[in-house]
């Protein structure tokens, strides 16, 4: 699977300026956090990374200052080789996908968060950036 020109595998990508860099450990600071959880054997993920590429180089999206950071296995954390996206994937209990977690964080902890599921928003880009929108409003 491919991000702009950058293949994607197992692991965690924080993205600057549009780019997924590959790191080895999820950490959360105080901001604003989109995290999308991927899964390589998902057909449906398939259909939402064009939307989750298109959210990543949002300009209203990039002018909230949101971090946007992208957790892949291959299936769920039951099929999942790299340790930290598996640890991830456990800790946040993410069990559908794809699955978008919106975090609002203060003093290093989570103040407010929602589980966003593009499937009830019909994948559609516009519908699903509303709801980030309104969520870090």
């Amino acid at each position: 699977m491919k991000a702009g020109s950058q293949e994607i595998s197992e692991g965690i990508y924080v993205y600057e300026n549009g780019i997924p860099i590959k790191t080895d450990t999820l950490v959360l600071k105080d901001e604003k956090i989109i995290i999308y959880f991927d899964n390589l054997k998902c057909p449906f993920c398939k259909v939402f990374d064009v939307v989750w590429e298109m959210l990543v180089d949002d300009e209203k999206i990039k002018e909230k200052g949101i971090k946007m950071i992208r957790i892949v296995c291959t299936f769920f954390e039951n099929n999942c080789r790299n340790p930290s996206s598996k640890n991830a994937f456990r800790e946040y209990r993410i069990t559908r996908s794809p699955s978008l977690l919106l975090l609002k964080q203060q003093d290093n902890k989570v103040v407010e968060k929602k589980e966003l599921l593009p499937s009830e928003y019909g994948y559609d880009y516009v519908d699903i950036k509303n709801a980030i929108l309104k969520f870090f409003t």
